[in-house]
């Protein structure tokens, strides 16, 4: 642990930083909580965090309200057009219905290669993987084998806004419509190519420079468009699929300049209502030496993967939570073994039919899991400050709760060959997530899930 925790802290002792960010605020346009937001779940008062070193914050982006129906808006208040590297522009993709025409992001900068391309060392360091855990298990993970029907009805937009924070709007047009995504399995040139990919990115982002060159060419040669998205606050770099050629290969967003090695994952877009606005509120309104350095989110319904495909079928192509050969994973692979000391965060949510059929605690609120049944420090330490945010029915599995664990969640038992990454499966309820429309408990929330482990 001790080696794991001296790489993660070598990025801040290159800027002159002496002890590692704390739990400093989220800089959020927050005013003060409603008495119902203050009660949802019954939350203790929160403890006084360590303190912080201060930067100075900026002003964020404002953002349209998302609406559940998923509906398009009016086209006289559609976003500026794409702003291609080489002048042209394509019409940008329409945001959801309700936004404010006044509050549009800026133009998105599509990158381009050049003359002076370059090719991406292959050579790198690569980390030290523990030995591979085995893929059978006698237990058979809830999560994996039933839902719960309140959420078998797809949402084909994120659910709901949040209430003082004002993320970029366009990651709102990261997820299409359901019906825009023809699935498609990933391909061995598209791994190889993201095997390239993602460590030039990372590495260029962590380093502070200009997107390396070359690198848009490469996304293009498999079907990804390479975005720089401007913003008051952060430029990020976005790999997306492009309209019209949408097969469910997810989108990634990488944060440029001063970040934490902490990634957020939302697998499930459609399915577990409400996670994209949280997934996109943790990642974009966390603090300077707060803010994570990475989004990953999947872009076709976890159960369109097929023709005809129901959920009770034996394999579900599309469920990147559930399916190794994915590109999703690979992503998650190229992180760990290029960041220094990940820790991936991956939200879920649960529905109310179990507990009202008697067969659940209807206290659940929340259950917190390393992926494994022996919890680690950091799913410990994220069960005990979150029950301080959510209340008493926040769990720790399996101690606290025998179900909703994501011991068959690929991305974590890939994480767990890796000596220094951190895996955190979060379950969420409806009436949780629902709570967290809230900018400053979203805030609280934030500050809990990256916070520095204490051992």
């Amino acid at each position: 642990m001790s080696r794991c925790l001296l790489r993660g802290a070598a990025p801040w002792l290159a800027a002159g930083v002496l002890v590692a960010p704390g739990l400093s605020g989220m800089a959020l346009a927050s005013g003060q909580a409603t008495e119902a937001e203050r009660t949802v779940d019954a939350p203790a008062p929160r403890a006084d965090p360590p303190a912080s070193r201060a930067t100075p914050g900026r002003q964020a982006t404002a953002r349209p309200t998302w609406e559940e129906t998923g509906a398009s808006r009016d086209a006289s208040a559609r976003p500026p057009a794409t702003r291609t590297a080489a002048g042209g522009q394509t019409p940008a993709r329409p945001t959801q219905e309700g936004s404010d025409a006044s509050a549009q992001p800026p133009a998105t900068r599509t990158t381009s290669g050049g003359p002076g391309s370059r090719e991406v060392p292959e050579g790198r360091e690569t980390r030290t993987r523990r030995e591979e855990p085995a893929r059978g298990t006698a237990e058979q993970d809830e999560e994996a084998a039933h839902q719960d029907p309140e959420e078998d009805t797809p949402s084909p937009r994120p659910w709901r806004p949040m209430k003082g924070c004002a993320p970029d709007a366009r990651f709102a047009g990261l997820w299409p419509a359901v019906k825009d995504v023809k699935f498609h399995p990933t391909t061995l040139e598209e791994r190889a190519a993201f095997a390239k990919l993602l460590p030039a990115l990372l590495k260029a982002a962590q380093e502070g420079r200009t997107l390396p060159a070359g690198l848009e060419k490469l996304a293009a040669s498999v079907g990804f468009r390479l975005e720089v998205w401007d913003g008051k606050q952060d430029t990020f770099w976005v790999l997306r699929e492009p309209p019209g050629k949408l097969r469910g290969a997810g989108a990634y967003v990488v944060r440029t300049g001063p970040a934490t090695d902490d990634i957020i994952q939302v697998p499930h877009p459609w399915f577990d209502r409400g996670t994209e606005d949280i997934g996109v509120g943790l990642f974009t309104c966390a603090p300077e030496g707060q803010r994570p350095r990475l989004f990953m989110t999947a872009t076709a319904h976890r159960y369109h993967g097929n023709p005809g495909e129901t959920p009770e079928d034996p394999e579900h192509p599309a469920d990147v939570a559930h399916n190794p050969d994915h590109l999703f994973q690979e992503v998650t692979n190229q992180v760990a073994r290029t960041l220094a000391a990940p820790r991936v965060v991956q939200l879920h949510g649960f529905g109310t039919a179990k507990a009202e059929a008697g067969l659940r605690d209807k206290s659940l609120v929340a259950v917190v899991s390393s992926g494994t049944r022996q919890p680690t420090p950091w799913a410990r330490q994220v069960s005990k400050r979150l029950a301080k945010v959510l209340g008493e029915g926040v769990r720790l599995y399996p101690e606290g709760a025998q179900v909703l664990g994501g011991t068959q969640n690929a991305q974590g038992r890939l994480l767990q060959s890796y000596e220094c990454a951190r895996f955190l499966h979060l379950e969420l309820s409806a009436r949780a997530r629902k709570s967290l429309s809230s900018g400053e408990r979203l805030a609280r929330v934030g500050r809990v899930l990256f916070a520095p482990l204490e051992d």
